[in-house]
């Protein structure tokens, strides 16, 4: 089983590195990715993707399309069997992820 988190990112420099590390370290027993989209941010929302350095994370860059045009392509760009939205501002509980895991 493989798992795609697509996270949205718009202006968010103040949360997209604690958003991502919470997806980091949710520990799963099963291959993920992690396609971050940036929608154009005019701040240093990419920046601060670019420093967190994982294999894990593939970063597309895009310009400002909305949170349609960001999912959509995310679904495309997506290899997993499954697919969780993420926003740039959201922290994913770690427990969320364990009945999931198990399966």
């Amino acid at each position: 089983m493989k798992l795609s988190f697509i996270v949205a990112a718009y202006n968010v420099e103040a949360y997209i590195q604690d958003c991502l590390k919470s997806i980091l370290n949710l520990n799963l027993k099963f291959h993920y990715e992690i396609i971050v989209i940036n929608d154009g941010s005019c701040d240093n929302t990419l920046c601060k993707i670019t420093e967190l350095s994982d294999k894990k994370i593939r970063i597309i860059n895009i310009e400002n399309s909305g949170i349609s045009h960001v999912r959509n392509l995310g679904i495309k760009e997506a290899l997993g069997e499954y697919i969780y939205f993420v926003d740039g501002d959201d922290l994913i509980n770690k427990y969320d992820f364990e009945l999931f895991s198990e399966k």
